[in-house]
């Protein structure tokens, strides 16, 4: 849903691999993206990034995609390994260039050579001379692994049900708090600088009102947060009356 920030984009550079070895909708949430962004006219490049000693990422599970949408892809494991000396991995000095000491994380010279990567899709892109338009039609084509995730708002304390046409009604209850404690994003947005993950969650101060929403969808996801500490309670979750 935040891709309507500024309007849909031009381009979509989505790096989603490595430590996705476990992601839990086993794809379908990355082909949901790709989908949405495709539907919106936006151009999708699929950076697999790579990491010699962690090399459980989900590059082969989503190279499908790239064949079934027909988008664009470059792979730093593909690149790397023609470089870097299998037998002496971590110490090698093309691994020590990339990586910068930790093998796991792109020191400034692997962040310039994945940029580069990047801009060679652009030039192989401005040197292709065919009439071929890409398929934008993805109503058209079968899911590989799953689109539940298409489209997908996310329901906030701030959502207005007046202004969308999924949410009935919402009801905060004795759930009106907000938790600022939470980590912020690294980077700005909106040209703001420490936007927290969640900046509108639903939190309960006191009281024993239930938060209620009537929302039309057909998949939900609940995004809550994990906390040792007692002192915070448990909430129970019920869908169409069922717990």
């Amino acid at each position: 849903g935040q891709m309507e920030y500024g309007k849909y984009p031009d381009f979509l550079c989505i790096e989603f691999v490595v430590n996705d070895y476990g992601e839990c909708t086993d794809g379908e949430g990355m082909e949901s993206i790709i989908r949405t962004a495709l539907s919106q006219g936006t151009a999708v490049l699929l950076m697999f990034s790579y990491t010699i000693n962690y090399e459980t990422g989900k590059e082969d599970h989503y190279r499908p995609l790239e064949q079934l949408y027909d988008i664009a892809m470059t792979s730093m494991r593909s690149g790397l390994t023609t470089v870097i000396d299998q037998s002496n991995k971590e110490g090698c000095d093309a691994t020590l260039w990339y990586y910068g000491g930790d093998n796991l994380h792109p020191d400034h010279p692997g962040d310039a050579y994945m940029t580069d990567a990047i801009m060679n899709v652009f030039f192989n892109a401005l040197e292709d001379t065919s009439d071929t338009e890409p398929d934008n039609d993805i109503a058209g084509i079968t899911p590989k692994y799953g689109n539940a995730f298409e489209g997908m708002k996310m329901l906030t304390s701030k959502t207005n049900p007046d202004d969308e046409e999924s949410v009935i009604s919402m009801d905060l209850g004795s759930f009106s708090g907000n938790d600022q404690s939470q980590p912020q994003l690294a980077y700005e947005k909106g040209g703001v600088k420490g936007v927290k993950w969640f900046p509108d969650n639903f939190m309960h101060t006191s009281g024993s009102d239930s938060l209620k929403t009537t929302i039309k969808c057909s998949s939900l996801m609940i995004a809550y947060k994990i906390c040792s500490d007692n002192s915070y309670g448990e909430a129970e979750v019920y869908v169409d009356g069922n717990l």
